[in-house]
């Protein structure tokens, strides 16, 4: 019998506000200290800081110095943490955190235990930055590493997580409660966008954005942008929701994703919620907040994304039976290939 099926290449119709992704960390926040971490290389280096923490009252203050420091190993001041469910099972992940140095000028990368591999050198500056690592494990996974020791320095690292990709929004921060990380300008004056914790519309922060000048058919020069963290989308419907508002007068925002454009919206001095359905094809990464057309100051905050229909996909072995069409074959009763009939109506794939 031929058949069509559907399949559901994600969770279907599940909104993810409020949802609690697993994090594999079982100490990332260091509000209580710095139980669960050691120094497999660097000596005495670590210690809880209460004073300089990204969030909360405490991060994790590591010491690279002068005898655990090397150009090429990275490893000689090491910091390690096993994973709550070790080993890890196998799959996708994502490790994130915050992270600063004391000169300004530091680097560093992280390693996993178990079944090494390597991330690719960060830069570190005395202001914190949001880095993300994206990490697979094939079931042998049994923890992780901060390398430090590629100069002399002090490292603070606060907010670490490692969560499976399945469980990730798909906007990986739309909710800006700490900071704007995952975003960055495509288009647009530099410093024009940034975090800001006066004006959200919930909880302790969103995103702030300065256009300073209008633009005819130019909504897409003062321009933000966000991968997915499921990067391209599965093909489907989806709906993205978002609230915005502008500090004076009325302005205008417009979403876009690939080729797919939200009609221009009105924004006011009132946080109004937007929603935004499109039909993905399976080509879109991430997404654009263009805000280009009027100039004004805008704020934007809880940002969500959720697939509603997933597409159906054809078995090419079952194809849908509306795909067939009728075709009549005549046939030598001559022929060596039997004489069943002289006629045959065969169905044939167009």
């Amino acid at each position: 019998m031929n058949k069509l099926f559907t399949t559901l290449m994600g969770m279907l119709a599940v909104s993810l506000s409020g949802f609690a992704a697993t994090n594999y960390v079982s100490n990332g926040t260091f509000e209580s200290g710095i139980s669960g971490w050691t120094a497999l290389n660097g000596g005495s280096c670590l210690l809880q800081n209460v004073t300089t923490a990204k969030s909360g009252s405490g991060c994790l203050e590591a010491h690279a110095t002068a005898d655990h420091v090397s150009t090429s190993d990275p490893w000689k001041t090491q910091i390690h943490t096993d994973f709550s469910t070790n080993p890890l099972p196998a799959g996708s992940y994502q490790l994130s955190f915050y992270i600063k140095c004391k000169s300004g000028s530091g680097k560093m990368r992280c390693s996993t235990a178990g079944d090494e591999s390597y991330e690719g050198d960060v830069s570190v500056t005395s202001s914190y930055q949001y880095v993300t690592w994206s990490v697979t494990s094939k079931g042998a996974l049994s923890g992780f590493n901060f390398d430090l020791g590629y100069a002399v320095d002090t490292f603070y690292i606060d907010d670490v997580t490692l969560t499976s990709a399945n469980d990730l929004p798909l906007i990986p921060n739309g909710t800006f409660e700490t900071g704007i990380g995952n975003w960055s300008k495509y288009n647009g004056a530099d410093g024009c966008y940034s975090f800001n914790t006066d004006n959200a519309y919930d909880g302790s922060g969103c995103l702030k954005v300065v256009n300073a000048t209008s633009n005819a058919d130019g909504q897409w020069k003062t321009q933000l942008y966000t991968k997915y963290s499921t990067s391209p989308l599965v093909a489907g419907d989806y709906s993205l929701t978002y609230y915005i508002k502008c500090e004076s007068g009325t302005g205008s925002v417009r979403m876009s994703t690939g080729t797919l454009y939200e009609s221009d919206q009105q924004v006011t001095t009132t946080y109004t919620k937007k929603t935004y359905t499109f039909t993905a094809t399976g080509q879109e990464d991430g997404l654009n907040i263009d805000l280009g057309l009027i100039a004004n100051t805008y704020y934007i905050d809880d940002i969500e994304l959720v697939l509603t229909k997933a597409a159906a996909v054809v078995n090419p072995d079952e194809p849908d039976s509306s795909s067939y069409s009728p075709v009549t074959v005549s046939v030598d009763p001559t022929a060596k290939i039997g004489r069943a009939s002289c006629r045959e109506r065969v169905y044939v794939l167009v």
